[in-house]
C-alpha cells in the first residue's frame, strides 16, 4: 500500500454519498430560525444598542457568540474524529490516515456552515440601529472561531488517543477519570481542554474587537488570533493522524470492552443521573444510552450551565439566563438522537411500550436540561436577579422536553426539523422576559 493515494479516495466517496442523499433543508430551517429569532432576542443579546454601541456590551457579545461556536465545535470534532461514521466501516481495512482527516475535516466544513452563520445572524437587528459595519465585521472573529476549533478540535482528539495510551499521563487520568475507564476519561477531558487552550485567545480577540474595526493592524491580528491557533492545531493534527488515528479504534474497543464487563457483573447502571431513574427499566434505559451514546450532549449543557454561572457571579443576568437557555433547548433535542440510534423495529422486536420509552426519554432530557439551568438560575436569584429566571429556566425545560419526546415518538429522528425552530422562537422568547 503506498505511503499516499493519489487523489483523496475518501473524498470522492463522501462527493458521491452527498449526491445520492441529495440537498437537505435541516441546516436552512435553523439558519431562518436564527433569522426570525434574531428580534425576540435582541433585548438580551444587543441591549447595548440603547447607548453607544461602544460600550462594554460589544466585546461581550463578541465573546459570547465565539465561545458559542468553540464549544459545539469542540464537541462536534470530537465526536466525528474519535465516533464518526466512517471508523466502524474503514476499521477492517488499511487506511491513510492524512488523506482520511483531511476528507473529514472537508465535509465538517460543509456539515457544520450554518452554525456559524445561524450565530451570527442572530445579530442582524444591529442593521435596524444603523450599526451595519459592526454586524458585518462582527461575522471575522465568529468565522475565525469556527475554523480555529476545527482545526484544535482535530489535534485534541488525537493527543487524547496518545495521552490514553501514554504510561506518563496514566497517574493524572487515574486521578480525573472517577467511574470510567482510564482511556475513557482523555477522551472526556479533550473538549475541555481544546476549550481552555481557545479560550485564551477568544479573550484578547473580544477585547480587541473595537479597535480592529478603525483599522488597527495589532487589534485584527488579535481579532483573528483563534484562527492562527486553528492553523497550528491542523498541522499537528496532520502529524498526529499516521500514529494515532488507527490506535483509537483498539482505544475504543477496550473502553466498550470495559463497560459491556460492567454491564455482565450488573454494575453498568452506574451512569450519570442515573439514581434520577428510580426502579423504572425505561428510564434507566435511557440514561445508560444518554450517556454511553451521547455523553457529549450533557457534558455541553453542563458547560454551558457553567458558563452562564460564571455571567450571573458578573451580574450580567441576561446573558447568564440567555447562555443557561441555550443549553436546556440544545440538550432537550437529544430524544431525536435515541431515536435515530434505537431503531422502531428493535422496540418492536423487544415488545416495549413506546409511550414508556417517550416518557422516558424526556425525562432523561429534562434532567440533563436542569444541568445547564440550576447552576446559573441559582447564582442569579443569589446575586439578587430574583427567582423569575430559575423559574423560567425550569417551565423553559418542561416544555421543550415535552415537545422533543412527543415529536421523537411520532417523527423519530426527522422531529428534530420541527423542533429547531421551535426550539429557537423559545430561547428567544426568554430574553424578553
Amino acid at each position: 500500500m503506498p505511503s499516499e493515494p493519489v487523489g483523496n479516495p475518501y473524498r470522492r466517496v463522501h462527493r458521491i454519498q452527498a449526491k445520492r442523499k441529495g440537498f437537505s433543508w435541516s441546516d436552512w430551517v435553523i439558519v431562518l430560525a436564527a433569522v426570525v429569532a434574531a428580534p425576540l432576542s435582541e433585548p438580551a443579546l444587543l441591549h447595548f444598542t440603547k447607548g453607544s454601541v461602544t460600550s462594554q456590551g460589544l466585546p461581550g457579545l463578541v465573546f459570547r457568540m465565539q465561545a458559542l461556536i468553540a464549544a459545539l465545535m469542540a464537541l462536534q470534532t470530537y465526536s466525528v474524529l474519535i465516533r464518526g461514521p466512517d471508523r466502524p466501516v474503514l476499521d477492517p481495512h488499511p487506511v491513510w490516515p492524512k488523506a482520511l482527516l483531511k476528507a473529514v475535516a472537508f465535509r465538517g466544513l460543509i456539515q457544520t456552515f450554518a452554525w456559524p452563520l445561524s450565530i451570527w445572524l442572530l445579530a442582524w437587528p444591529l442593521c435596524l440601529h444603523e450599526q451595519h459595519l459592526v454586524f458585518f465585521w462582527l461575522s471575522l472573529p465568529i468565522f475565525s472561531t469556527w475554523l480555529g476549533m476545527k482545526g484544535l478540535g482535530y489535534f485534541m482528539g488525537l493527543a487524547a488517543v496518545w495521552a490514553s495510551r501514554s504510561d506518563s499521563i496514566a497517574p493524572l487520568l487515574d486521578m480525573l477519570r472517577g467511574q470510567n475507564p482510564r482511556e475513557q476519561a482523555a477522551f472526556i477531558y479533550a473538549p475541555g481542554a481544546a476549550l481552555f487552550l481557545i479560550g485564551l485567545t477568544l479573550i484578547a480577540s473580544a477585547n480587541s474587537f473595537e479597535d480592529a474595526m478603525t483599522g488597527e493592524l495589532l487589534s485584527v491580528i488579535f481579532v483573528i488570533s483563534p484562527l492562527a491557533l486553528g492553523f497550528a492545531g491542523w498541522f499537528l493534527a496532520l502529524v498526529l493522524a499516521p500514529l494515532q488515528y488507527v490506535p483509537a479504534s483498539a482505544v475504543l474497543a477496550e473502553i466498550d470492552a470495559r463497560w459491556a464487563a460492567l454491564e455482565a457483573q450488573e454494575t453498568g447502571e452506574h451512569v450519570y443521573l442515573d439514581w434520577l431513574a428510580g426502579t423504572d427499566p425505561y428510564r434507566l434505559r435511557a440514561f445508560r444510552q444518554g450517556w454511553r451514546a451521547h455523553r457529549a450532549w450533557p457534558m455541553g449543557a453542563g458547560l454551558l450551565g457553567f458558563l452562564g454561572l460564571i455571567s450571573a457571579w458578573a451580574q450580567d443576568y441576561r446573558s447568564a439566563v440567555m447562555i443557561a437557555a441555550l443549553g436546556v433547548v440544545a440538550v432537550s433535542a437529544i430524544p431525536f438522537r435515541m431515536a435515530k440510534g434505537d431503531p422502531e423495529w428493535l422496540d418492536l422486536a423487544l415488545g416495549v411500550e413506546s409511550s414508556s420509552v417517550s416518557y422516558a426519554r424526556g425525562w432523561t432530557s429534562l434532567c440533563y436540561a436542569m444541568g445547564s439551568a440550576l447552576p446559573a438560575g441559582i447564582m442569579v436569584a443569589i446575586k439578587g436577579g430574583g427567582w423569575q429566571s430559575l423559574v423560567s429556566l425550569i417551565v423553559l425545560g418542561l416544555c421543550v422536553s415535552v415537545i422533543s419526546a412527543l415529536l421523537a415518538k411520532r417523527f423519530r429522528a426527522q422531529g428534530l426539523f420541527a423542533y429547531a425552530p421551535i426550539a429557537l422562537l423559545l430561547w428567544a422568547l426568554i430574553g424578553r422576559m
